[in-house]
């Protein structure tokens, strides 16, 4: 029961400051598409057949991704792959089927295709790394959950929550303590006033943990 209410209250933290969290809400919303519009902004240099690619992936086959895996996650997955079989290289769509998995729960297969993805992609990159970090909490491989929010957060900085939460749910409390407080600090060099609820809750719970024996 304890192990629930923490992870209810990252859910709802992670919706409030707006961070990607496996699960939550439509691909859209997370920022996927921004990997498909960094591959268009340079479509001056690439045949006009490939241009008309990447036009029907993004007026058609992405939207119809991102409404299915928010209604229907099952039905998501087995689009993909007819999608996958017009784009095989796009190393993005194995996030998407990853993203589906995760929203009915085949965590194991999330975790392969967020893998899978980044093997496809050539390299390691934050939000996949996330993402495999999030399967592997809910396997409650929390060391190996924890290894991927570490190297997600040589990039930047975004991941002191996660790594909190893990922490937590393994009952290392100074060092949840720890990076709760990192994820205040963050928060406060962003914007302190926008984010006063966020870091007051913080505290608050940074508090609560310090008195728990």
């Amino acid at each position: 029961m304890k192990r629930k209410i923490v992870y209810i209250i990252a859910l709802v933290f992670l919706v409030a400051i707006g961070k990607n969290f496996i699960g939550l809400i439509g691909v859209n919303i997370w920022g996927y598409n921004e990997i498909w519009q960094n591959k268009r902004s340079h479509q001056s240099d690439v045949p006009y057949e490939d241009y008309l690619a990447a036009e029907q992936y993004q007026y058609c086959y992405q939207p119809k991704i991102d409404s299915l895996l928010e209604v229907n996650p099952k039905l998501a997955i087995q689009y993909i792959d007819k999608v996958m079989a017009i784009y095989p290289d796009e190393y993005f769509l194995e996030l998407y089927q990853g993203i589906g998995y995760y929203k009915i729960d085949s965590f194991e297969i999330a975790y392969k295709k967020f893998q899978k993805s980044m093997k496809k992609n050539g390299k390691e990159y934050p939000r996949a790394l996330q993402y495999s970090g999030w399967a592997l909490v809910k396997l409650e491989m929390y060391d190996e959950a924890l290894l991927e929010f570490r190297k997600a957060s040589e990039y930047h900085s975004d991941y002191n929550f996660d790594m909190a939460t893990v922490f937590e749910l393994k009952k290392d409390l100074p060092n949840a303590i720890k990076y709760y407080r990192k994820e205040i600090e963050h928060l406060k060099k962003i914007n302190a006033l926008a984010y006063y609820k966020e870091i007051t809750q913080l505290e608050k719970k940074i508090a609560n943990l310090k008195k728990t024996p």
